[in-house]
C-alpha cells in the first residue's frame, strides 16, 4: 500500500512538472511575439526625411534601441510650395522661378519611391504626405500615434528657407508636444561641422599648423583668412561665431579642413525595422509627375526668362524621360534613388574614374561623374563617395572625386556662414 501511494505521488509530481514547463514555454513565446510585434503604444521614433533619401550612412537611423527590429515611422512630405512658381530674385516684376523644376521633380519621385521600397524590404514603411504646411503634417502624425512617438529626428540643411522651415517645425512640436524630444544634425556635407575648426584662431592655426601661433601673418594670408559674413539664423546647427575666420578661398578651406580632421566613417544601414500597426493602412501615395509640374505649365509669366511654350517642352521632355526610365531603357545615371546611385558610382569608379578627362567640361558619361542629382537629394552620402573612391582599384587616379567633395563642402559652408 505504501509502495502504491509513493508511486502515485511520483506520477503527480511528474505531471505537475510537465505542466509548469509548458506554461513557462508559452509565456516565453508570448513575450517573444510581443517583442517582435509591439503595440502602437510602444516607443516610436519619427524620422522626417528631407534631402537625405537613403538608408546607408544616415544618422536618422542611428542610436536606436538595442531591439533587433526598432519601431520607426519614416516620413517624406512633398511640399507644394516647392513646385509653385514664385517671383524671381533677379527680376521679380518680370519672371518667376521654382524651387524644384520638372527634371528635378522626376528625380525626386524616383528617389522617394526607391526609399519606400528599401524601407519595406527591411520591414519599415515610408509615409508620404502632400502639403504646404510641413509643421502641421508632422504634428498631426504625432497626435495620431496617441503619445507613442517620443522623439523626432531630422537633418538640418544649408539655406535660409530650409533653416526657417526647421525652426517652424521645432517651435510647433515644442508648443504642442513638450515631452517629445527633438534631435537634429547636419549630415549633408563630407565634414561634420563639429569636426571643423571652431572660430577665427583655430582656422588660422590649421592653415599653418607648424608655425608658432604668435608669428605675424603676411598681408595676403590675412586677406585669405578674413571671416565671411556670419549671419547664420539661430535655428542653424552652429552659432554666429562658429564660422568666424573661415577662409574665402577654396584651397585654404580644404587645407585647414584636412589638417584638422578626417571625414567620419559611414554608418551602416539599419538591418531591420518595423512600424506601428496603425500606420500600415494609411501610408499615402506619391504624386504623379503631371501633378507636380502642372503649376509650371499653367504659369502665365516666364520661368527664369523661358517662355511658356519652352517651359511646356521642358516639362514634356521630363515626362518622356520618366516613361523611358520605367521601361528600363535608360542607364542608372539618368534615374534617381539610392540603389541607382550606388550602382552608378561603382560603375563609374571601376570603368571611367581614372581616365576621365575633366578639363573638357563636357557631359559625356565617361568624363563626368554624373552624381550631382544623387547628392542633391541625398541618395548618395558624400562620405560614401569618398569611401568608394579611396577603396577602388585606381584610387590614386580617382582622388579628384574626393577633392570635389571637399570643394562642395566649401560652397555649402560658405552659404551657411553667409546667411540670408
Amino acid at each position: 500500500m505504501v509502495v502504491v501511494c509513493a508511486a502515485t505521488k511520483s506520477v503527480r509530481v511528474f505531471w505537475i512538472t510537465i505542466v509548469i514547463i509548458m506554461a513557462a514555454s508559452l509565456l516565453r513565446a508570448n513575450a517573444l511575439v510581443q517583442t517582435k510585434r509591439p503595440k502602437s503604444g510602444g516607443k516610436v521614433r519619427l524620422v522626417w526625411h528631407r534631402r537625405d533619401l537613403r538608408l546607408h550612412d544616415n544618422w536618422l537611423y542611428s542610436n536606436l534601441e538595442s531591439d533587433e527590429s526598432p519601431v520607426v515611422i519614416s516620413l517624406f512630405i512633398f511640399n507644394k510650395l516647392d513646385f509653385q512658381p514664385r517671383p524671381s530674385t533677379c527680376r521679380p516684376n518680370e519672371w518667376d522661378a521654382v524651387n524644384i523644376g520638372p527634371h528635378a521633380a522626376r528625380i525626386l519621385l524616383d528617389s522617394v519611391q526607391d526609399l519606400r521600397a528599401s524601407l519595406r524590404a527591411k520591414g519599415g514603411e515610408l509615409i508620404i504626405r502632400k502639403s504646404s504646411n510641413v509643421a502641421d503634417v508632422i504634428c498631426k502624425l504625432i497626435s495620431e500615434q496617441n503619445g507613442s512617438i517620443y522623439e523626432v529626428y531630422w537633418n538640418e540643411e544649408p539655406g535660409m528657407i530650409e533653416l526657417q522651415q526647421s525652426k517652424l517645425v521645432k517651435r510647433a512640436i515644442q508648443d504642442r508636444f513638450p515631452d517629445v524630444q527633438i534631435e537634429t544634425s547636419m549630415q549633408y556635407t563630407l565634414y561634420h561641422p563639429d569636426d571643423l575648426p571652431n572660430g577665427k584662431m583655430e582656422w588660422q592655426h590649421q592653415l599653418s599648423p607648424n608655425k608658432p601661433k604668435n608669428r605675424r601673418r603676411s598681408t595676403r594670408q590675412q586677406q585669405n583668412t578674413s571671416s565671411v559674413a556670419t549671419q547664420i539664423p539661430p535655428s542653424g546647427p552652429k552659432g554666429l561665431e562658429r564660422w568666424d575666420g573661415m577662409p574665402k578661398i577654396m584651397g585654404d578651406f580644404r587645407k585647414a579642413a584636412r589638417n584638422k580632421t578626417k571625414p567620419r566613417k559611414c554608418k551602416p544601414a539599419p538591418a531591420q525595422l518595423q512600424v506601428p500597426e496603425i500606420i500600415s493602412s494609411d501610408s499615402g501615395e506619391c504624386p504623379t509627375l503631371e501633378e507636380l509640374t502642372n503649376p509650371l505649365v499653367d504659369c502665365k509669366r516666364p520661368i527664369l526668362g523661358l517662355s511658356k511654350e519652352l517651359v511646356a517642352k521642358i516639362v514634356d521632355n521630363s515626362k518622356n524621360r520618366s516613361r523611358k526610365t520605367n521601361q528600363s531603357s535608360f542607364s542608372s545615371s539618368t534615374t534617381g534613388g539610392e540603389k541607382a546611385g550606388l550602382q552608378h558610382l561603382s560603375d563609374f569608379l571601376a570603368n571611367h574614374g581614372s581616365t576621365a578627362e575633366r578639363n573638357l567640361a563636357e557631359t559625356n558619361p565617361n568624363n563626368s561623374a554624373h552624381i550631382s542629382h544623387y547628392l542633391a537629394f541625398g541618395c548618395l552620402s558624400p562620405r560614401k563617395i569618398v569611401e568608394e573612391a579611396s577603396n577602388c582599384v585606381d584610387s590614386e587616379e580617382c582622388r579628384w572625386v574626393i577633392s570635389h567633395m571637399t570643394m562642395r563642402d566649401f560652397f555649402l559652408y560658405t552659404c551657411m556662414a553667409s546667411g540670408p
